[in-house]
């Protein structure tokens, strides 16, 4: 964004007495202690927002004693340890890292050999030194996120969930990049069956925090309820971008009344919103233990012209900025060019609508996947099969606009 936002350091920052601050990343929950209590209004960002998502253990520690349902787990100090367990274990895993590390660095396995490849991998290639490693036992089931806002420690609706595309390519192939598309709904009951067993077991400890910001946990669905995979605690990027579309009025304004604590709800006013990512390589492709090859290949990048209409359900984002020209062009900065985002009561008009945006952003080697909609059409199937709660694929919009602003929480 440079260019296009003012940037300064902290302290000048400070100084200019900010409306609020916004943690937009973990990393930083002590120094947001510290700011909330030297009087800043923080959205989002504490050491506990960190914890739980960037010490793996500690956060699925934390799901247990909020009783949610987590996967069978074992912890690891070292990649040679988890070998050891998964060569006696003898059936598929997910292996994950410890902290804010590469999205390539989870891996899901077909079999024990599989996932032992993958760790003698990581011990070859140098990415496990420093590492700590969590082995999860796979579920089968539909992968759903489910969020919460809280505004100085109560609740506000709706809540909602995300269904998403991690893979680079179609089909499902590729490495991870966190997101590469996001279809979001808001529930239309205050107390959801999918938020019953998850985000709402939250929120008493929340309330006791006086907790202003949104988490989300990510799980796998099975017809017995979810089963817990992770925290976010922070964003979630791409499923900011739909929920930004989907809201009425200004993103900061209602930013700004959650960290003030005076928000009464999340403006969502449609019934789905829709985010496709545009990327350009040498994205993915990340290189952490070699910050100068990461450095060097991204440099490379930088100062291509992108054309982007002036659409306001098009969001630039990380890897763009302007020229003295007032021009769009890459910055080198991670490959991450921009978002194309649509709403409607109709989700699969929502994504068509996305489609035709994103193919109107014009920058060479332009990536994408268009096949999203098709896993949301199976999810949302599977999910009503189960029991849950989610919306029907068309029509809701009428039921969403009014009643949502009076919603009041059941007991969990």
């Amino acid at each position: 964004m440079e260019g296009v936002v003012d940037r300064v350091t902290l302290n000048e920052g400070l100084a200019q007495s900010p409306d609020f601050i916004w943690a937009d990343m973990v990393g930083n929950g002590k120094l947001c202690d510290q700011l909330k209590k030297a009087g800043f209004p923080i959205f989002g960002g504490s050491q506990f927002c960190d914890d739980i998502e960037l010490k793996r253990e500690f956060g699925i520690e934390t799901a247990k004693k909020c009783r949610i349902k987590v996967p069978e787990t074992q912890h690891f100090k070292t990649a040679e340890e988890a070998k050891s367990y998964v060569s006696k274990h003898g059936k598929p895993v997910c292996v994950k890292c410890d902290g804010n590390v590469s999205a390539s660095s989870s891996h899901v396995s077909k079999s024990a050999k599989e996932a032992i490849e993958y760790l003698e991998y990581l011990q070859e290639s140098g990415q496990d030194k420093g590492a700590k490693f969590v082995v999860q036992d796979l579920v089968e089931g539909v992968e759903i996120s489910n969020e919460i806002w809280m505004c100085n420690g109560r609740v506000i609706y709706p809540l909602n969930a995300t269904l998403e595309e991690k893979k680079l390519m179609e089909g499902n192939k590729g490495p991870n990049t966190g997101a590469m598309s996001s279809v979001v709904f808001p529930y239309l009951s205050s107390s959801p069956k999918l938020g019953q067993e998850t985000v709402l077991k939250l929120v008493p400890m929340l309330e006791k925090m006086k907790f202003s910001g949104n988490i989300d946990i990510n799980s796998i669905c099975t017809p017995k309820g979810p089963e817990f995979l992770e925290f976010t605690a922070r964003a979630g990027y791409d499923a900011l971008y739909a929920m930004a579309a989907m809201m009425d009025g200004s993103l900061a304004e209602f930013f700004n009344e959650v960290a003030h604590g005076t928000a009464k709800r999340v403006p969502i006013n449609h019934s789905w919103g829709v985010a496709i990512r545009l990327i350009i390589p040498p994205a993915p492709n990340e290189w952490p233990d070699m910050p100068e090859v990461s450095k060097k290949a991204y440099a490379a990048i930088a100062g291509q012209t992108v054309k982007i209409p002036d659409d306001p359900y098009i969001y630039p984002i990380e890897e763009l900025g302007k020229d003295k020209k007032g021009r769009w062009v890459t910055k080198g900065i991670d490959g991450t060019v921009a978002e194309a985002c649509a709403t409607g009561s109709d989700v699969g008009k929502a994504w068509e609508q996305a489609k035709k945006r994103w193919e109107q952003i014009k920058v060479p080697s332009a990536m994408g996947r268009f096949d999203g909609i098709d896993r949301v059409y199976k999810d949302l199937k599977e999910l009503k099969r189960f029991g849950y709660d989610v919306p029907t694929i068309s029509g809701e919009a009428g039921k969403l606009l009014n009643p949502l602003a009076n919603l009041k929480a059941s007991p969990v």
